[in-house]
C-alpha cells in the first residue's frame, strides 16, 4: 500500500522527467564519397524530388559543388552527380526552391571568386541545373543560406562574406526565373563566418544570426517587418573566441528559439537560453570545451524523446560527436562521440536519409576529402514499454513492471540499471497501441 501511494503521488514529477531518452541511437558510418577535394560543406535536401533525402556537398580544391542522388534502398547508395566545377574555392552549400516551381535549387558561395551563385533546377530526372550568378564581390564569400526574409512568400538568399565583413541577402523579386535585389545588413561583422535565419524574437518575420570570428561574436539582426525589412543589430556574445558557426532552435522547450554557437579557438559548443521577451536577451550556458578546432554546430532530435541534441564537427581532434539533452528545464548534455574518423571535420548535418523516420548524421571532412553519412539504429516506431510483445502498453506491462520494481530487470525501461519511477513514467507516456 506504501508503495504505490508513493508510485502514484509522485506522477506531476514523472511528467518532467518522462522526457528523457528511451534508448541512445547507435551510429553506423557510412561513406558517400571520399572524391569531395578539400571538402568544406555537406547539406540535405531532396534535389530530384523523388521523396528521399540526397547530399550535397562544397569542396575547395576543385572547385566543385555536387549532389548524392540516393537511389532509395536500405541502406541506401549514393551516386555523385556534378553540378559545377568551376566555383571557385566554394566554401559552402545550401538548397531550397528559390523560384517556386516546386523542385530544390542549390546555392553556394565562393570564397576566391568572391561569388554568391544559385544553380536553377529543370526538374528533369535526374536534374540538370543552370548557374545563375548574384554577385561577383562578396569578398571571401563563406556562408549561404535561405529563407524568405520579407515575408513575400518566396525564399531569399543570404550570405556572408569574410573578407569584407558582410553580412547580406538578396531578395527575391518572385519572377520566372527569378531576380535578386541584393542589400546589406552590415559590413561591420568583423570575420563573419556563418549566417542562420530564424524568427528569434517571435515576432512573425525572420531574423538574421551571424558568427563573427574576429570580433568573436554571436550576432542577431533584427528585421523590423517593413517592406523591405532593415535589420538591427544585437549582440547575443562577445566571447565567443573565434566565432565560427552559428544555429538556431528551441533547446529548452519553452517554444522560443536559442540559439546554438561552434568558436574554434576556445573549442567550445554553447547555446544562448532565450529568456522569450519581446526583445530576447540571451544567457550563456557552455555544452563542451573539448571540440578541438570547433568547425560546426546543429541541433536535432536524435533520440526521438522530443527535445532537441545537439551536435559539432571540430577540425584537429577529427571528431562528429551529439551532445543528448537530457530534457530538463535547464537541459544538461551528454558527449557521445559519432567518429573520430573525420580527418579534420569541418561541417556536420543531420536528415533522415534512409526514410526509417530517425535521423543520421553527415558530415564533411577536409583532410580526407570525404563527404559521410552516419546511420542512426533507432527505431522511431519501437513500443519500449511493451513488455510482454502485445503491440500495445498497458495493465499487464504495468504488472511486470511493478513486480520487477527496485531491482535490474525487464522494467528497467531507461537503462539505468534499475527499474523506478523513471521507467514508470516512461510506460505511462506509451499507454495504448504501438502503432
Amino acid at each position: 500500500m506504501t508503495r504505490t501511494f508513493q508510485l502514484f503521488s509522485s506522477l506531476s514529477a514523472l511528467t518532467c522527467s518522462a522526457g528523457a531518452s528511451l534508448a541512445q541511437p547507435g551510429f553506423a558510418e557510412r561513406t558517400i564519397s571520399t572524391n569531395a577535394d578539400r571538402a568544406r560543406s555537406v547539406f540535405a535536401a531532396d534535389v530530384d524530388g523523388d521523396g528521399d533525402m540526397d547530399a550535397l556537398s562544397a569542396s575547395l580544391f576543385d572547385d566543385k559543388i555536387a549532389w548524392y542522388e540516393n537511389d532509395g534502398a536500405s541502406p541506401p547508395a549514393f551516386t555523385e552527380r556534378i553540378i559545377t566545377t568551376d566555383a571557385g574555392a566554394p566554401f559552402s552549400v545550401h538548397a531550397a526552391d528559390l523560384d517556386g516551381d516546386g523542385d530544390t535549387d542549390v546555392m553556394s558561395a565562393a570564397g576566391f571568386f568572391d561569388q554568391i551563385v544559385w544553380y536553377e533546377n529543370n526538374g528533369a530526372t535526374p536534374p540538370a541545373f543552370t548557374e545563375r550568378v548574384l554577385t561577383i564581390t562578396a569578398e571571401g564569400g563563406i556562408s549561404v543560406f535561405a529563407a524568405d526574409l520579407d515575408g513575400d512568400g518566396d525564399n531569399d538568399i543570404l550570405s556572408a562574406s569574410i573578407n569584407d565583413d558582410t553580412v547580406e541577402w538578396f531578395q527575391n523579386n518572385g519572377a520566372t526565373p527569378p531576380f535578386f535585389l541584393r542589400r546589406t545588413i552590415s559590413i561591420a561583422a568583423d570575420g563573419v563566418s556563418s549566417v542562420f535565419a530564424a524568427d528569434v524574437d517571435d515576432d512573425g518575420d525572420i531574423d538574421v544570426l551571424a558568427a563573427a570570428s574576429i570580433d568573436d561574436e554571436v550576432i542577431w539582426y533584427e528585421n523590423n517587418g517593413a517592406l523591405p525589412p532593415s535589420f538591427s543589430k544585437h549582440i547575443i556574445s562577445s566571447t565567443a573566441d573565434g566565432a565560427r558557426s552559428v544555429y538556431a532552435i528551441d533547446i529548452d522547450g519553452d517554444d522560443d528559439l536559442d540559439v546554438l554557437s561552434a568558436s574554434r579557438d576556445n573549442n567550445t559548443i554553447a547555446w544562448h537560453e532565450n529568456d522569450g521577451m519581446a526583445l530576447p536577451g540571451f544567457t550563456e550556458r557552455v555544452i563542451s570545451t573539448t571540440a578541438d578546432l570547433a568547425s560546426a554546430v546543429f541541433a536535432i532530435d536524435l533520440d526521438n524523446d522530443g527535445d532537441n541534441d545537439v551536435l559539432s564537427a571540430s577540425a584537429n581532434d577529427d571528431k562528429i560527436v551529439w551532445y543528448e539533452n537530457d530534457g530538463a528545464v535547464s537541459p544538461g548534455f551528454t558527449a557521445r562521440v559519432l567518429s573520430t574518423n573525420a580527418d579534420a571535420a569541418i561541417s556536420v548535418h543531420a536528415a533522415d536519409m534512409d526514410g526509417d523516420g530517425d535521423h543520421d548524421v553527415l558530415s564533411a571532412s577536409s583532410t580526407d576529402d570525404k563527404i559521410a553519412w552516419y546511420e542512426s539504429d533507432l527505431d522511431p516506431f519501437a513500443c519500449p514499454a511493451d513488455l510482454n510483445g502485445d503491440g500495445f502498453t498497458g495493465s499487464t506491462d504495468m504488472a511486470i513492471l511493478l513486480g520487477s520494481w527496485g531491482v535490474n530487470a525487464f522494467g528497467d525501461l531507461n537503462g539505468d540499471g534499475i527499474t523506478a519511477s523513471a521507467d514508470l513514467a516512461i510506460l505511462l507516456g506509451s499507454w495504448g497501441s504501438c502503432q
